[in-house]
Protein backbone atom coordinates (compact mmCIF):
# COMPACT_ATOMS: atom_id res chain seq x y z
CA UNK A 1 0.00 0.00 0.00
CA UNK A 2 0.99 3.81 -0.70
CA UNK A 3 0.04 6.78 0.77
CA UNK A 4 1.00 9.87 -0.94
CA UNK A 5 0.01 13.85 -0.44
CA UNK A 6 -0.45 16.44 -3.69
CA UNK A 7 0.65 14.57 -6.16
CA UNK A 8 -0.21 16.23 -9.49
CA UNK A 9 -2.81 13.97 -10.68
CA UNK A 10 -2.68 16.11 -14.45
CA UNK A 11 0.41 13.91 -14.72
CA UNK A 12 -0.93 10.36 -15.25
CA UNK A 13 2.71 9.22 -16.49
CA UNK A 14 3.93 9.90 -13.01
CA UNK A 15 1.23 7.85 -11.62
CA UNK A 16 1.49 5.59 -14.25
CA UNK A 17 5.43 5.03 -13.27
CA UNK A 18 5.21 4.90 -9.92
CA UNK A 19 2.14 2.17 -10.02
CA UNK A 20 4.61 0.41 -12.57
CA UNK A 21 7.57 0.30 -10.60
CA UNK A 22 5.87 -0.19 -6.60
CA UNK A 23 2.89 -2.14 -7.55
CA UNK A 24 0.75 -1.31 -4.64
CA UNK A 25 -2.54 -3.18 -3.63
CA UNK A 26 -4.25 0.49 -2.92
CA UNK A 27 -2.72 4.06 -3.03
CA UNK A 28 -4.25 6.36 -1.05
CA UNK A 29 -3.49 10.64 -2.24
CA UNK A 30 -5.19 12.98 -0.18
CA UNK A 31 -4.96 17.07 -1.62
CA UNK A 32 -5.38 15.45 -5.01
CA UNK A 33 -7.33 18.98 -6.26
CA UNK A 34 -9.30 16.67 -8.41
CA UNK A 35 -13.37 18.04 -9.87
CA UNK A 36 -16.12 16.77 -11.89
CA UNK A 37 -14.51 17.64 -14.85
CA UNK A 38 -11.79 15.08 -14.86
CA UNK A 39 -12.75 11.96 -15.94
CA UNK A 40 -12.01 8.23 -13.79
CA UNK A 41 -9.87 7.14 -17.55
CA UNK A 42 -7.55 10.29 -17.85
CA UNK A 43 -6.72 9.71 -14.29
CA UNK A 44 -6.61 5.86 -13.18
CA UNK A 45 -3.59 3.38 -14.38
CA UNK A 46 -4.76 0.24 -15.64
CA UNK A 47 -6.37 -2.70 -13.56
CA UNK A 48 -7.07 -0.73 -10.37
CA UNK A 49 -10.96 1.12 -9.31
CA UNK A 50 -10.59 4.59 -8.31
CA UNK A 51 -13.07 5.89 -5.45
CA UNK A 52 -12.92 9.68 -5.04
CA UNK A 53 -14.52 12.44 -3.07
CA UNK A 54 -13.90 15.42 -5.10
CA UNK A 55 -13.30 19.28 -3.69
CA UNK A 56 -16.49 20.88 -4.58
CA UNK A 57 -15.31 24.28 -4.60
CA UNK A 58 -11.92 25.99 -4.60
CA UNK A 59 -8.26 25.23 -5.34
CA UNK A 60 -7.13 21.82 -3.34
CA UNK A 61 -8.92 19.55 -1.56
CA UNK A 62 -9.93 15.77 -3.13
CA UNK A 63 -9.25 12.12 -1.82
CA UNK A 64 -8.46 9.17 -3.70
CA UNK A 65 -8.50 5.89 -3.19
CA UNK A 66 -7.13 3.41 -5.90
CA UNK A 67 -7.54 0.21 -5.02
CA UNK A 68 -5.77 -2.85 -7.37
CA UNK A 69 -8.85 -4.66 -9.14
CA UNK A 70 -8.45 -7.87 -7.11
CA UNK A 71 -9.20 -6.02 -4.26
CA UNK A 72 -12.56 -5.63 -4.51
CA UNK A 73 -13.43 -2.96 -1.78
CA UNK A 74 -16.86 -1.62 -1.01
CA UNK A 75 -16.93 1.88 -1.25
CA UNK A 76 -18.27 4.08 1.65
CA UNK A 77 -17.61 8.23 1.13
CA UNK A 78 -18.40 11.06 3.32
CA UNK A 79 -17.63 14.80 2.16
CA UNK A 80 -13.55 15.34 1.82
CA UNK A 81 -12.87 11.48 2.78
CA UNK A 82 -13.38 8.78 0.55
CA UNK A 83 -13.79 5.45 3.03
CA UNK A 84 -13.38 2.01 1.60
CA UNK A 85 -14.11 -1.77 3.34
CA UNK A 86 -11.49 -4.28 2.25
CA UNK A 87 -12.54 -8.12 3.10
CA UNK A 88 -9.33 -9.91 3.16
CA UNK A 89 -10.70 -12.95 4.11
CA UNK A 90 -14.22 -14.47 6.05
CA UNK A 91 -12.82 -12.87 9.13
CA UNK A 92 -10.95 -10.31 8.70
CA UNK A 93 -12.12 -7.08 6.97
CA UNK A 94 -10.00 -3.60 7.12
CA UNK A 95 -11.53 -0.06 7.11
CA UNK A 96 -9.40 2.29 4.84
CA UNK A 97 -10.22 6.21 5.36
CA UNK A 98 -8.02 8.90 3.18
CA UNK A 99 -9.61 12.47 4.74
CA UNK A 100 -8.69 16.28 4.01
CA UNK A 101 -9.33 18.98 6.20
CA UNK A 102 -8.98 22.69 5.05
CA UNK A 103 -6.52 24.60 6.68
CA UNK A 104 -8.14 26.69 9.67
CA UNK A 105 -11.62 25.27 8.55
CA UNK A 106 -13.15 25.09 12.58
CA UNK A 107 -16.33 23.27 11.02
CA UNK A 108 -13.93 20.40 9.70
CA UNK A 109 -12.85 19.60 13.20
CA UNK A 110 -16.19 18.80 14.36
CA UNK A 111 -16.89 16.98 11.30
CA UNK A 112 -13.09 14.93 11.36
CA UNK A 113 -13.91 14.78 14.99
CA UNK A 114 -17.18 13.02 14.74
CA UNK A 115 -15.80 10.85 11.94
CA UNK A 116 -12.93 9.25 13.88
CA UNK A 117 -15.10 8.58 16.67
CA UNK A 118 -17.61 6.55 14.13
CA UNK A 119 -14.32 4.88 12.49
CA UNK A 120 -13.10 3.68 16.46
CA UNK A 121 -16.45 2.16 17.26
CA UNK A 122 -17.19 0.43 14.23
CA UNK A 123 -16.19 -3.54 14.39
CA UNK A 124 -13.43 -3.74 11.91
CA UNK A 125 -10.51 -6.34 12.37
CA UNK A 126 -7.88 -3.38 11.42
CA UNK A 127 -8.61 0.51 10.73
CA UNK A 128 -6.02 2.77 8.51
CA UNK A 129 -6.96 6.23 8.39
CA UNK A 130 -4.75 8.62 6.76
CA UNK A 131 -4.39 12.06 4.69
CA UNK A 132 -3.40 15.91 5.06
CA UNK A 133 -5.29 17.07 8.29
CA UNK A 134 -3.49 20.37 8.29
CA UNK A 135 -3.02 19.82 12.15
CA UNK A 136 0.62 21.27 12.86
CA UNK A 137 0.42 20.53 16.58
CA UNK A 138 -0.01 16.28 15.40
CA UNK A 139 3.35 14.96 13.41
Amino acid sequence: MSYQRSIDLQQKTDLTLFVSIYQPSLIMISEARTNSNISDRSISPDNYFLHRSDRLNGRGGGCLIYAHSSDMPELNKLKDSVWIVIKASNSVTLLLGCVYRQPNASINEILLSEVFTLASSLSFTGKLICGDFNMPEIS
